[in-house]
């Protein structure tokens, strides 16, 4: 609570996407063998040009979007962790 949204917030931190992040972990690990833990991971899937991780991680980026602008919509909490 309390910390900058930013881009590896966002992607690597936030408790609200944790159960997305899970999935997203399990398939990078299925498909890539890697995963998304630290800011090492997530620049270098941001800097990939591998286009099959790039359409998963946006995948990722795109559930999260849309489960973050629901939440403000609907004026709940962001900083509370999927039930």
């Amino acid at each position: 609570m309390g910390e900058v949204e930013d881009e590896c917030h966002f992607a690597l931190f936030c408790k609200y996407y944790t159960n997305d992040r899970k999935i997203l972990n399990e398939k990078l690990r299925l498909e890539f063998t890697t995963k998304l833990d630290c800011h090492d991971d997530f620049q270098s899937i941001m800097s990939s040009s591998d286009p099959k991780l790039l359409n998963v991680f946006s995948k990722y980026i795109l559930t999260c979007f849309t489960k973050r602008n629901e939440c403000l919509e609907t004026g709940n909490n962001i900083t509370r962790p999927n039930d």
